[in-house]
């Protein structure tokens, strides 16, 4: 959902204008003149002066008019589109409202978001270009945040809530498809966008459809667990009517392009789509154990730990900076990261029991993460969740605890799955200062680190020259 911005003082609008006034001219001075001109060569002896003033006053009243039609004209443009443009931004302040992120969604609210999203589309044609941007971007993030929540338990829903959602979202589809139609060759990134938001909300209703189809009968493991439950079929879909159907790598980052915070680079997954795939799956908890977090902890020498960054510098602008971690042996240090079943106490406690609250709260039984199964050098693949570790944490800690809640939680895992290894480098962005790595982040190329020798001299995200793969 790459945001353009629409060109200045296009020629072509002064081309049209010009054309305008043009043909306005020769409808108010050519008329005229040929009229006079073919008296004067009838009848030139009744041809006076004052016929000759007539005629100029006439063409010089009718240009006059023109140019006054055409001012209030544009100024009548004007006051539509600053209208238009109010009415964009007090419906995108709703929507916002609306559509605020929780565990499991606020089903009232949920409701109302195509509600809110058609009428902020009403005013769309007449809006700026910027404002039609914001527009699309708040609807496209308002349907992430029912796939984070309220799609996520869908098939925890009533049929009338689900049965009202889905109304909803297929009469935006048809109304952004409208819009879309309508839109000529000229502005072709507006169409674009309104494309590739139909295909996001598409993508969302599907998800939810893909969970309530799950079956009735849960099967488990002799463990008590169940056996994760791929929803492969939401990717299958085809649109048709739809010559630029996002990817799954783009789908992936138009939803977590709000969400995910670690050091990154989407153009090195989608520039090598053919060594990856993206997947989704229902997972118990506890099959979370030997997952990684990209959180890295270093030992001070007295007693305690100190949570670092990828590179093994101290934390400057997070909370957890502040951490007091006891120290314990079992625990891994810097290069190696923590799973989350080695998170140790004291380890970024504030925000895990704040996260534990909401869910308390919103008594959610799912939460999504975002993870990536690395192939690393010893040939195991190995997951690091990218985005989710907060959430993912708390809900181990609540399961774990003595009170546990009777509805177990479950894991709606978006997966970016290599096959073969992108040792692409990447230059590190201007705020950005870890040293240069290869692939999608830093934290995978961590993670692929295992198996090979860490020096001081090359750290877990370099690669020596010449190593073979």
């Amino acid at each position: 959902m790459a945001r353009e911005s629409e060109p200045m003082g296009d020629p072509r609008k002064w081309v049209k204008t010009g054309s305008l006034w043009l043909a306005a001219m020769l409808l108010a001075a050519g008329g005229p003149l040929l009229l006079a001109w073919l008296a004067i060569s009838r009848e030139p002896k009744q041809w006076h002066w004052n016929d000759w003033v007539n005629q100029f006053t006439q063409i010089a009243a009718g240009v006059i008019f023109f140019a006054l039609a055409s001012l209030f004209g544009r100024k009548s443009e004007k006051r539509s589109e600053a209208l238009a443009n109010a009415e964009l931004i007090t419906s995108m302040g709703i929507l916002s409202t609306s559509s605020a992120r929780a565990y499991a969604g606020n089903d009232a609210q949920a409701i109302r978001i195509a509600a809110d999203a058609r009428a902020a589309l009403q005013h769309y044609p007449r809006a700026r270009y910027e404002e039609q941007c914001r527009l699309i971007s708040k609807i496209v993030d308002s349907y992430s945040d029912l796939v984070f929540g309220t799609f996520s338990r869908a098939d925890g829903l009533p049929r009338s809530i689900w049965a009202g959602l889905l109304a909803g979202a297929v009469d935006v589809i048809a109304d952004a498809q409208q819009l879309a139609d309508r839109t000529g060759r000229r502005h072709h990134s507006r169409k674009r966008q309104l494309v590739d938001m139909v295909e996001h909300v598409r993508f969302a209703i599907d998800m939810g459809g893909e969970l309530r189809e799950a079956d009735e009968v849960v099967t488990r493991t002799p463990t008590g667990t169940s056996p994760p439950r791929d929803l492969e079929e939401v990717w299958r879909k085809e649109y048709g009517g739809s010559s630029e159907s996002l990817s799954r790598v783009s789908r992936l980052e138009v939803l977590y392009r709000r969400e995910l915070t670690v050091a990154h680079n989407w153009n090195v997954l989608k520039e090598n789509a053919e060594k990856l795939k993206c997947s989704a799956a229902l997972h118990d908890i506890w099959d979370t154990d030997d997952w990684f977090s990209p959180w890295f902890v270093r030992r001070l020498g007295n007693g305690l730990l100190e949570a670092v960054n990828v590179v093994g510098h101290s934390l400057a602008n997070e909370p957890a900076r502040f951490d007091r971690i006891p120290d314990t042996p079992q625990v891994p240090v810097h290069p190696i990261p923590l799973k989350h079943s080695e998170i140790p106490r004291g380890m970024r406690d504030t925000t895990i029991a704040n996260h534990c609250r909401v869910l308390e709260t919103a008594a959610a039984n799912t939460i999504c993460v975002l993870t990536y199964r690395v192939k690393c050098f010893d040939r195991i693949p190995r997951r690091i969740v990218l985005d989710g570790n907060h959430r993912l944490a708390a809900a181990r800690r609540l399961a774990a605890s003595p009170g546990a809640r009777l509805q177990p939680i479950r894991v709606l895992e978006f997966l970016i799955d290599e096959h073969e290894r992108l040792d692409l480098m990447m230059p590190p962005p201007e705020d950005f200062k870890y040293w240069k790595w290869h692939g999608f982040t830093p934290d995978v190329q961590v993670v692929r680190s295992f198996g090979r020798p860490i020096t001081p001299e090359s750290g877990p995200w370099h690669t020596p020259p010449n190593e073979p793969h």
